[in-house]
């Protein structure tokens, strides 16, 4: 059966490293993409699914200006990378839990634009608006920590900004802003990454309950995932 499951990190480094720790991208996408039995999903297209690999290759390979640690790829040359940390770093469970606020990462993600795979040639640039209400309440704050900073969506571990915090968003499943409306409430709230908000965001993956992480503090609003598969998932347009 094909995979349904988010990519993960994990996935890109095993793949690596069953490659002799250094390949070219198109080995490293073939090789994951053969491990999920050929499978997209749950992304909206191929497109979709590439770029989300090549942002978690960007997000822990040096010198790429998306990085943001801690390190498991170097680039050796254009479109050519090499392992260099097999797999992922859990901080200790007695590690403090710290979160910014919305005033400095998150609100500079409130206008995603598209991650240009600049393999061979960059694509088509399009102009995008998603109108995000900003809201680092108790509430969301409160859901963070209760997962630890952990993706709900995709389970990668905490975003580690120091030594001492970590980083996560609060994403509004059904949206707070008109026409959705929804409710500033912790079941319509989930604890994500930024690349998982994104993508929820533009309505490109669809959720799915049994996949989510819990918390026995934190209880997801079925109506509220309802709502997203049906209103949001494959409904937001781009607009040039």
């Amino acid at each position: 059966m094909a995979a349904a499951r988010h990519l993960r990190l994990e996935e890109v480094t095993q793949a690596l490293a069953e490659l002799g720790g250094e390949a070219n991208w198109e080995e490293l996408l073939s090789r994951v993409t053969e491990k999920r039995e050929g499978s997209y999903a749950p992304y909206l297209d191929q497109s979709n699914y590439e770029k989300t690999m090549f942002q978690h290759v960007q997000q822990h390979c040096e010198g790429y200006k998306k990085f943001i640690g801690p390190v498991r790829f170097k680039k050796v040359r254009r479109g050519r990378f090499r392992l260099v940390t097999p797999g992922p770093e859990v901080p200790p469970a007695d590690a403090p839990i710290t979160t910014p606020g919305h005033g400095s990462s998150e609100a500079v993600l409130s206008s995603p634009t598209p991650i240009a795979v600049d393999i061979t040639e960059p694509p088509p640039r399009l102009r995008t608006e998603i109108y995000r209400i900003l809201r680092d309440t108790e509430l969301a704050r409160k859901v963070k920590e209760s997962h630890r900073f952990e993706c709900q969506v995709c389970h990668n571990p905490p975003l580690k900004l120091s030594d001492i915090k970590l980083y996560a968003e609060a994403h509004h499943i059904k949206p707070l802003g008109s026409p959705h409306e929804g409710p500033d409430v912790p079941q319509n709230i989930l604890c994500v990454c930024p690349s998982c908000h994104v993508l929820l965001d533009y309505g490109a993956i669809q959720l799915d309950v049994g996949q989510l992480s819990t918390s026995p503090t934190h209880t997801i609003g079925r109506e509220y995932v309802d709502y997203h598969n049906q209103n949001i998932f494959r409904k937001v347009q781009l607009t040039g």
